[in-house]
């Protein structure tokens, strides 16, 4: 899927296109600050049943939630329309199951989806496990190397910040990781 945003006069507009079709949906700017795309022409383009999808997605459940369902009324349109984050789309399609597609008569889809399903869980299974990946704030040990990171980039002294530096690949060595392992956005934590 290709996400391209386009530019017109005052609306914006994101470009979904997939190899067996492309859909074009507005980009809705709502209040809380998300921008939301309409659910239904994404829902039609993968050849789902979009009153089942609708129910799935409701604001009052999880599914919904996850992905902040709101109705929203088009500025240009006047009808209102179920909306997901466009940040969450990918969670959408990731909660549908390609044998149902493919039973709907849809194979291209469903053959697609099982790609993208498949693309998705390889990366999430690398960002989670990979060498060298270091989460800050998700586990005691990585506190240390958060502050020692910290005062590393704070000190103009060279000395000194080689002794962090050498200080740091202690506490990586210390919780398996070697510093040669990570990359060059991993070399400073955030707290």
């Amino acid at each position: 899927m290709k996400k391209e945003l386009e530019i017109k006069g005052n609306k914006s507009r994101i470009h979904l296109s997939i190899e067996y079709g492309d859909a074009i949906v507005p980009v809705i700017r709502c209040d809380d600050g998300f921008d939301r795309v309409p659910l239904k022409p994404i829902v039609e383009l993968v050849g789902a049943q979009w009153e089942g999808q609708r129910r799935k997605t409701s604001p009052t459940k999880y599914l919904g939630k996850r992905l902040g369902t709101k109705t929203t009324t088009l500025k240009y349109g006047g009808t209102p329309q179920t909306c997901i984050r466009l940040d969450r789309v990918t969670t959408f399609l990731n909660s549908l199951n390609p044998e149902n597609i493919r039973g709907m008569g849809n194979s291209d889809a469903a053959d697609w989806l099982e790609g993208k399903h498949c693309e998705w869980d390889d990366l999430l299974h690398e960002y989670e496990s990979a060498s060298g990946v270091i989460k800050s704030g998700s586990d005691d040990k990585t506190k240390p190397l958060s502050n020692l990171f910290r005062m590393r980039n704070q000190t103009d002294n060279n000395k000194e910040k080689l002794a962090l530096t050498q200080l740091i690949n202690k506490e990586l060595k210390a919780i398996g990781v070697d510093i040669n392992d990570l990359r060059d956005d991993q070399m400073e934590l955030k707290v």
